[in-house]
């Protein structure tokens, strides 16, 4: 392996692989073309084995980069440049898991809040049903109640004007049994009258022909 670079070493770097822009491969590669004629002719040697300080022996050709540190560098650059690459991908994924986080986190809190709105209708909507439930059966119960008062309360007054009636009934009875009676014995008084006496005395039968001297057989 020698030290110095080729020509297809230099066609390489300079990216000479097939165009024909000048004759040189590229736009941009005819500086490096030139950096290397005057590292490996020049720098002060007055030409190729002048003065012994040209060609690929002098200090100044030996001081550049051979092909390995090339590849090393082109290599070490690709390796950063991947890493670069990577380090970005991984920022950008971290804030896309960052931004998915809380987008998840809101639409968590949105759905709870939702969820307790939810749960909050369903509790107001039984409570109503729940009232208007409890309404409705109160009064049914007192309609209940108030007819049934009302059936009991005609009822007891039915059977109260049909005893007040009977009690009517009966007290015509008594007084027009007693106007007779009273009638019969005016009528008795004044056709024969009787003696009526003060006090109940014995009777003067029994005193004459009793025992006991007519003590003790009274005739009442």
């Amino acid at each position: 392996m020698t030290d110095g670079l080729t020509a297809s070493d230099v066609a390489v770097l300079t990216g000479n692989n097939g165009r024909n822009n000048d004759g040189w491969g590229g736009d941009g590669a005819w500086w490096i073309i030139l950096f290397l004629i005057f590292g490996a002719f020049g720098w002060g040697g007055y030409g190729n084995g002048w003065g012994g300080n040209g060609g690929a022996n002098s200090p100044a050709f030996q001081g550049y980069a051979t092909r390995a540190d090339l590849d090393a560098a082109l290599s070490t650059q690709g390796i950063e440049s991947g890493i670069q690459n990577i380090s970005t991908q991984l920022c950008n994924g971290f804030a896309g898991v960052n931004s998915n986080i809380s987008n998840l986190g809101y639409q968590l809190q949105d759905c709870c809040c939702q969820t307790q709105r939810a749960v909050d209708g369903v509790n107001y909507n039984m409570a109503m049903q729940t009232n208007t439930l409890q309404q409705a059966l109160c009064s049914g119960f007192r309609d209940v109640i108030d007819s049934q008062n009302a059936g009991t309360q005609r009822i007891i007054d039915t059977i109260t004007q049909d005893k007040i009636q009977s009690l009517q009934t009966e007290l015509q009875s008594a007084q027009l049994q007693l106007a007779n009676v009273s009638q019969t014995n005016n009528i008795i008084n004044t056709l024969r009258p009787t003696p009526v006496p003060a006090y109940i005395t014995c009777s003067p039968y029994q005193a004459a022909y009793g025992y006991g001297n007519g003590c003790g057989n009274c005739a009442c």
